[in-house]
């Protein structure tokens, strides 16, 4: 299985075996003009992560979510990859409590309010930095 991305046309495309196609995603690129994150390196964001039950950086999260793709192959479950279908929304929340991305979160530190389009495009530049 590997991951073909063309960050020209905004598409990634998985392929398994002798290029058989198993999914595509489009997306579009996103970067942080506000001042106040500029200088700041987002990877290095802390949060806590319900799932793997432990405080991690954006970049210790990126890594453990590649090396479970790469260890669960085919049985990767994009869904729930460390037990919970919402693992995206701890990193979110951080992100919104620091301004990074625009966000609202609720009285118990939960994202209420988020555009998604933007938390996804934010992760897709980020993880293109790597």
């Amino acid at each position: 299985m590997h991951l073909e991305i063309n960050p020209q046309e905004g598409v990634a495309t998985l392929k398994h075996g002798k290029g058989v196609t198993i999914g595509t995603l489009e997306f579009e690129t996103y970067r942080v003009v506000d001042d106040v994150h500029k200088d700041k390196n987002c990877l290095d964001i802390a949060f806590h992560s319900h799932d793997l039950n432990s405080e991690l950086t954006v970049k210790d999260f990126l890594k453990k979510l590649l090396l479970a793709v790469w260890k669960e192959e085919e049985c990767f479950d994009g869904k729930r990859p460390f037990g919970n279908s919402r693992w995206k929304y701890d990193l979110f929340a951080e992100l919104v409590r620091q301004k990074v991305i625009s966000g609202e979160l609720d009285k118990d530190g939960y994202v209420k309010k988020m555009d998604d389009k933007e938390a996804h495009n934010f992760m897709c530049e980020i993880i293109k930095s790597l």
